[in-house]
């Protein structure tokens, strides 16, 4: 099994934050396939499902994001997953809006759900799908915590479709490239 994990926030009031970005993915392809996230275990929602060869937990933690960790470190104890066969995907503030990459292991970068997931696997040997939000504009005095708290503009909303459509694509590429035999 492969477990796959979008970090946010639950609550109606979160929802369109630039901080629930990997809910809004992981919400994307439960609509896409026809995989509502019905089931409850470990303080997270959860579906299962194939893709390609790989059976998958697709989960949405639901603990906030900066104690994602939890869920995703129960899932893996439970059901006895390397951190290896985990994928991450969660908002970036290092990215440009837009813009959508993959890594494995390495820092955080301050980012308090990757940390806590790094915490609780006590290994950064994961992979992860980093989903660009920017950074608050010279001209917005915020500070990165209340920008990544607040709502995507109208505009970047209109945007993320085909963005949601890129990082599944990439999910894809990453679960194809994990060996769990």
């Amino acid at each position: 099994m492969i477990l796959v994990a979008g970090l946010g926030n639950p609550g109606h009031h979160y929802h369109w934050t630039r901080h629930n970005f990997g809910f809004l993915v992981m919400d994307f392809i439960s609509a896409q396939r026809k995989l509502p996230f019905t089931k409850q275990k470990f303080n997270a929602l959860y579906t299962e499902a194939t893709l390609g060869d790989q059976d998958l937990f697709l989960i949405k933690p639901q603990t906030f994001m900066n104690l994602s960790g939890e869920s995703i470190g129960a899932f893996a104890k439970f059901y006895r997953l390397k951190a290896e066969h985990i994928v991450i995907l969660h908002d970036d503030v290092d990215l440009d809006f837009g813009d959508v990459r993959a890594k494995n292991r390495g820092g955080t970068a301050g980012h308090h759900g990757v940390e806590s997931v790094r915490h609780h696997l006590d290994t950064d040997v994961f992979h992860r799908i980093r989903l660009g939000v920017g950074r608050p504009k010279d001209s917005q005095p915020i500070d990165v915590s209340d920008f990544v708290l607040s709502p995507f503009t109208a505009e970047e909303q209109n945007q993320l479709p085909p963005l949601y459509q890129q990082a599944a694509t990439m999910l894809e590429k990453v679960v194809a490239g994990i060996k769990t035999s």
